[in-house]
């Protein structure tokens, strides 16, 4: 009888998941945006036909998960960029979920297009709401029930410059009392986009990178959903 597989050796079998999967996105990659450019990923590219169609079907849902990313700007003191996702919409108001250090209440922000008319802020968390005028074009994002298990393929995505989506890939790789990490390269003006699982869930809100120099992913820190929906209930939010 075998002995049963280690840690050591899942979290192989799934970095080299990721490395074939990652190989082919470049290949594939194209963001729908309308007359935007190419979203940014740094792999190249494989020929193997199987892991190419199975790639094909995860591309698709990361370019559909580009209904719930919205780009925020800041007007103070010259021009600021962050992202966020949105969680309602109605014709009187949208909500949008960001990170907590990309907003300042001396400052005037716009979603989109969209004044915010109100922000609140986690005391504990890196995390903020935002209330706006009516978001257009966009749906809101569903929640994933629980955090993500480690060593599963992950995404975020968000506009650094206010206008281009930037699409990263990665998987999730430890937990700590505060957060979840990601092999996942992110860029900066990514902060408060989601993260989502292979399903179109959100599973958090994205807080940076750290050692993103070169070509190598680096390491993406993000609150997990568990944190989201915490700080939600504390808002008076009622979660569906």
């Amino acid at each position: 009888m075998g002995q049963k597989p280690t840690s050591i050796n899942r979290k192989e079998v799934i970095m080299r998941k990721f490395f074939y999967l990652s190989l082919i996105w470049l290949f594939l990659i194209i963001v729908p945006s309308s007359a935007q450019e190419a979203a940014p990923v740094e792999t190249p590219v494989v020929t193997e036909q199987t892991d190419a169609d199975k790639a094909k079907v995860m591309f698709e849902k990361i370019k559909a998960t580009e209904i719930h990313a919205v780009g925020i700007f800041s007007l103070g003191d010259g021009i600021g960029f962050c992202s966020g996702v949105l969680i309602e919409t109605t014709d009187k108001y949208s909500k949008v979920l960001t990170a907590k250090h990309c907003i300042s209440t001396s400052e005037e922000y716009y979603v989109e297009q969209s004044a915010v008319k109100k922000i609140e802020a986690s005391p504990t968390d890196d995390l903020a709401l935002l209330t706006t005028e009516p978001i257009a074009n966009k749906i809101p994002v569903k929640f994933a029930k629980s955090n993500e298990p480690l060593y599963t393929i992950i995404y975020t995505l968000g506009y650094p410059d206010g206008e281009n989506l930037y699409i990263g890939i990665g998987y999730t790789l430890r937990n700590t009392k505060d957060w979840q990490w990601a092999r996942m390269k992110v860029r900066p003006g990514c902060s408060g986009g989601g993260v989502y699982n292979s399903n179109q869930e959100l599973i958090g809100i994205l807080w940076g990178g750290i050692g993103m120099e070169g070509e190598k992913p680096g390491m993406s820190i993000f609150e997990p959903i568990s944190d989201v929906k915490k700080f939600l209930m504390e808002t008076g939010y009622i979660l569906r």
